[in-house]
């Protein structure tokens, strides 16, 4: 199905949603991406241990967290990137 999913070290998967795309944990927050299958376009938010949206998918791209900040593009300016905070 092309989707990826989190599993803890026994292989049982911990979160039930699946996301198109996903990144590590990082300062307890995983940045992860929704596909809108009509129009293909890809939207990147974050979510805690527990997959639920601390921020929802609004951005083009979002990197991992670190000492309480990430960087992120928006899709409105999707060259310049700025940081958010957690």
């Amino acid at each position: 199905s092309g989707l990826v999913c989190f599993v803890d070290s026994a292989g049982s998967q911990k979160i039930t949603k699946s996301f198109h795309k996903a990144r590590a944990f990082s300062d307890g927050l995983a940045a992860a991406c929704l596909r809108n299958e009509k129009d293909g376009t890809e939207t990147w938010g974050y979510i805690d241990h527990g997959g639920g949206w601390i921020m929802e998918p609004k951005f083009e791209r979002a990197f991992d967290f670190h000492g309480g900040r990430a960087f992120i593009t928006s899709p409105q300016d999707p060259e310049r990137l700025d940081v958010i905070d957690k």
